[in-house]
């Protein structure tokens, strides 16, 4: 496999392992789970592509889309962490109500916007 075509591969994952996490938060809310570990939530380095974007070499990690993709990605987080904050201290209908509002709704959709952008670049690349 290719360095654009594990590139291209690693990206999709991300994509389909934050998505999860609008449904793993709003199981938490609805079953009342009040264990969520936030600490580790709201970081952008311990989830699986978390790391993997820290430890790509300097060449990719400092391309535009990567910059991007990685500040995005560290909003998710937060965002992320806010909700489950709000599990924690047992406001699940508060939690439920800032899933599906703006700010996490947005910041969700941003992070798939560019992560789709960027995977759209490695193949373009890739293919010329």
């Amino acid at each position: 496999m290719s360095t654009s075509e594990a590139l291209a591969t690693a990206l999709s994952d991300a994509v389909k392992a934050h998505s999860a996490w609008k449904m793993r938060l709003r199981r938490a809310a609805t079953s009342k789970e009040q264990n969520l570990p936030v600490d580790t939530i709201c970081r952008d380095d311990c989830c699986k592509f978390g790391k993997w974007l820290y430890a790509l070499p300097a060449d990719i990690r400092n391309t535009a889309d990567a910059q991007k993709v990685r500040a995005l990605h560290a909003d998710f987080h937060k965002e992320a962490g806010h909700v489950a904050q709000q599990i924690n201290d047992a406001q699940f209908s508060t939690a439920l109500d800032y899933l599906n509002g703006d700010s996490y709704t947005n910041t969700s959709r941003d992070l798939t916007r560019a992560v789709a952008a960027w995977k759209l670049n490695v193949l373009v690349k890739q293919s010329a």
